[in-house]
């Protein structure tokens, strides 16, 4: 009796722990089917996060799964809809600005210039006729004349600065190697400016040409005010897949500006710490749907990079 007895436990205890390993394997499957829908939600949160807003959810049998979907795809639809609008006043803003300033370097060409070869006209019209009647004015003459002069070499600067329509007479490269030319001259050899350029510049679409330009142009600005920088390169980098053609369709142009100076970390945590050159970076920046990194090294320097798309459909040239 004892080993009939001890025989039929064993069996019941083989049946039970049978039974117990295929219910635990069946639920296993049963959750782990119920809970697979939550890979894609945490991929789509994932990729939402990335700053890809064209992501959703599929829609979900279980009904709670199925809110959440809703109220993500709800969630990513209004981030799109406001990232474009927001993007759309940028461009706004950029070409407000951009008429502003065409319109300021006129006046400035077009009224002080004239002003100010009337005054050195006027000055060199009194040195002359100081000379037989009124020897002493002539240093005077002489001084005003200096200052007519030295108000027009930066008169000229500012204009150049604010016009960019060059760009489309002469093109990009020649535009950017002028402006490395000027700073070198004005930097007097204190610091040292290179231009690299990797595929045909010359070739990029005009529509991103003068934003190109002009994220340089303030790269090598804020180098020149903050970085106190002895070296200062600037890359313009076209993705090799565009196969030297940029204008056939669409890719990535960067533009950045490297030193080896001092570097501002501040400005970098947060748009209050960025100064005025960056804040303009940064609208152009979200106009162009563009990209905008500014590393400060452990060592030494900083480097501003901005990654532009390059496409045929972009707004009118700055």
């Amino acid at each position: 009796m004892t080993a009939r007895a001890w025989s039929d436990i064993s069996r019941m205890l083989g049946l039970s722990v049978a039974t117990i390993s295929a219910l635990g394997i069946l639920v296993y499957f049963v959750v782990e089917r119920a809970l697979r829908p939550t890979r894609d939600v945490v991929s789509g949160l994932n990729q939402l996060a990335a700053g890809d807003l064209k992501c959703r959810l599929p829609p979900f049998r279980l009904a709670e799964l199925q809110r959440i979907s809703n109220v993500f795809n709800d969630l990513a639809t209004t981030l799109e809809v406001a990232t474009s609008e927001r993007a759309d006043l940028a461009r706004r803003l950029v070409e407000a600005r951009e008429q502003e300033r065409r319109h300021l370097a006129w006046v400035l060409h077009d009224e002080l210039a004239q002003s100010l070869s009337a005054m050195s006209a006027t000055a060199a019209s009194i040195k002359v006729t100081a000379s037989t009647d009124c020897p002493s004015l002539i240093p005077e003459a002489q001084a005003l004349t200096e200052t007519a002069g030295n108000i027009m070499k930066g008169l000229r600067r500012t204009v150049q600065e604010l016009r960019l329509q060059e760009i489309d007479e002469i093109g990009l490269l020649a535009s950017l190697e002028g402006l490395i030319t000027d700073y070198n001259r004005r930097g007097c050899g204190k610091t040292q400016f290179i231009l690299e350029t990797h595929g045909d510049v010359n070739a990029l679409p005009p529509a991103i040409t003068g934003h190109i330009f002009y994220i340089v142009q303030e790269g090598l600005t804020n180098a020149v005010k903050h970085a106190q920088a002895a070296n200062v390169r600037a890359v313009v980098r076209i993705d090799p897949t565009q196969d030297g053609a940029p204008r056939s369709g669409t890719g990535l142009v960067e533009a950045s500006v490297e030193d080896d100076g001092a570097g501002l970390a501040h400005e970098i945590r947060g748009e209050a710490g960025f100064g005025l050159g960056l804040i303009g970076i940064r609208e152009r920046t979200l106009a162009l749907g563009a990209e905008m990194s500014v590393v400060v090294r452990r060592e030494k320097g900083r480097i501003l990079s901005v990654t532009i798309p390059i496409s045929n459909t972009q707004g009118p040239a700055s």
